[in-house]
């Protein structure tokens, strides 16, 4: 079969029954198999994968209860490529670099570096209960949401939150909503001062990890995902997750003071940096030096889900919020912003 063209899946790869792997663990039969396929010029023809199926394959934080001290996201780059290209039947790192990247990138249609909109969530007359266009996950609404509220363009498909009665919309977690490759999401918004002034209040959210349903148990790992949140003082901030607390850009002032006008909104994450835009224009840039982490979380359009609670509410308007699997340019922000201002008449 391999010599005929197709791809060799290895699932469950460096799973043994110990979980997880000792460190001196020398994964010695998988390493020859992998070296076999290499030497016989079918390096570009594997692929490397693992599952995280089951609750005891998490990984948590040291001490938590229930323990979780599996696998985890992270076993291939963690645990098994450095064995990999190192010791008894090595390979090249340019032949792990194969199996790992570049097979994928030619294999999965989505390709890495061109953002590609996943989804994007809008409402629509008459549709109470429902939130529209979702091409991974639909929205469900929470509280008394309204998805006809005027939007920008005068039609009736905005989403309308009133902190009073917790509206929201809650996205059922998918794994390409996590932020361990290059992402961007952006909304139009219009908002003034919120009913809670002494609080964050989250446009969208995605971190914070995710607590067992009716306890107060952490079963993933804490300052994990991404948010689009606001601070008391009406700064905006995009934050992305590493394991040991949150990276941050902000606007460069409140974003509350023109609450008759929509804004547009974007954060990207280029594999290296995050980015903030406000009406098409940067307005904050940092460079990581850390990974940024995935959960499990579901994603939440409107609050925020942490200490085992919805909080953080936000009051306002919101439309057309859309999720990116890629990095969107400069231009590509820009021209998002400009295609989706009103028409003038």
């Amino acid at each position: 079969m391999i010599r005929r063209g197709v791809y060799i899946e290895f699932d469950l790869f460096g799973h043994i029954p110990l979980n997880p792997a000792p460190p001196d663990y020398p994964f010695t039969v998988e390493k020859s198999v992998l070296k076999h396929l290499a030497d016989e010029g079918y390096g570009d023809r594997v692929l490397l994968s693992q599952d995280v199926y089951q609750k005891p394959f998490y990984r948590g934080e040291a001490g938590c209860v229930p323990d979780r001290s599996g696998y985890g996201y992270a076993h291939l780059l963690r645990d098994f490529i450095p064995k990999l290209t190192t010791g008894t039947d090595a390979i090249s790192q340019a032949a792990a670099d194969l199996m790992t990247t570049e097979n994928p990138k030619r294999l999965l249609p989505v390709q890495v570096g061109k953002p590609v909109q996943l989804s994007e969530w809008t409402g629509g007359a008459g549709c109470a209960g429902k939130v529209e266009n979702s091409v991974v996950r639909p929205g469900i609404p929470e509280g008394s949401v309204r998805t006809d509220a005027p939007d920008r363009h005068g039609t009736a498909k905005a989403f309308q939150f009133d902190r009073a009665t917790a509206d929201a919309i809650r996205v059922p977690h998918n794994g390409v909503f996590n932020s361990t490759h290059p992402f961007s999401v952006s909304l139009w918004f219009k908002a003034g001062a919120q009913p809670s002034p002494s609080t964050h209040v989250c446009l969208l959210d995605k971190s914070h990890g995710a607590w067992l349903p009716n306890s107060d148990i952490w079963y993933e790992r804490r300052d994990t995902g991404w948010a689009f949140q606001l601070t008391p003082q009406g700064i905006l901030q995009f934050a992305l997750g590493t394991g040991s607390g949150f990276s941050i850009v902000t606007t460069a002032a409140s974003v509350l003071n023109t609450s008759t006008l929509w804004q547009h909104v974007a954060g990207v994450y280029t594999g290296s940096e995050i980015l903030i835009f406000l009406n098409g224009l940067r307005e904050g840039r940092l460079t990581l030096d850390q990974v940024p982490l995935g959960n499990g979380g579901d994603l939440y359009v409107g609050r925020a889900w942490a200490g085992g609670n919805p909080q953080r509410h936000y009051t306002g308007l919101m439309d057309d919020v859309r999720f990116f699997s890629g990095a969107l340019s400069e231009n590509a922000v820009l021209s998002l912003y400009r295609r989706g201002l009103p028409q003038e008449a």
